[in-house]
């Protein structure tokens, strides 16, 4: 039998300021003009966490630390057709190591700090970005309300 393995992507969670999450506006297809979370296809070889903060460089610029503490695996998801497997990736405030002036490239329009708390979330152009940062916002929600005793 042979097997072939799902294309591996790594897509960011950086959250540069309380209630904030990095996203980019996408200049190419699939969902040009859409808002997403920063990632790109892992190549043969490549580590995660350098590919992640190459990724985060290119397309958003900004410089983060792939140090485990800063930058640390969130969750895995494969996409309905079984296609590509999504490695989602927090950056921690702490990890985020220099916001270069945005400049705009082949893949990314814009840059965005979007809201993302209790009640907000942005809407992003992939449904499993979008359902992974409900996710981890609604684990940020309980975890806060556990540590403030709510």
């Amino acid at each position: 039998m042979e097997y072939k393995n799902p294309i591996p992507v790594v897509v960011g969670i950086i959250l540069p300021q309380e209630y904030k999450v990095l996203t980019i506006k996408r200049a190419i297809e699939p969902h040009i003009g859409g808002l997403a979370l920063p990632g790109g296809y892992i190549e043969e070889g490549d580590n995660w966490r350098k590919r992640l903060r190459m990724e985060i460089e290119e397309e958003a610029c900004v410089v983060v630390s792939t140090r485990p503490n800063h930058m640390r695996l969130y969750d895995a998801r494969t996409t309905p057709d079984g296609k590509h497997l999504l490695l989602f990736a927090v950056v921690t405030r702490d990890g985020i190591e220099k916001f270069h002036d945005f400049v705009p490239n082949a893949e990314v329009s814009e840059r965005h700090l979007s809201r993302l708390d209790l009640h907000t979330c942005p809407s992003l152009c992939f449904n499993l970005h979008e359902e992974v940062l409900r996710q981890y916002r609604d684990d940020y929600w309980v975890h806060a309300r556990r540590h403030l005793g709510g």
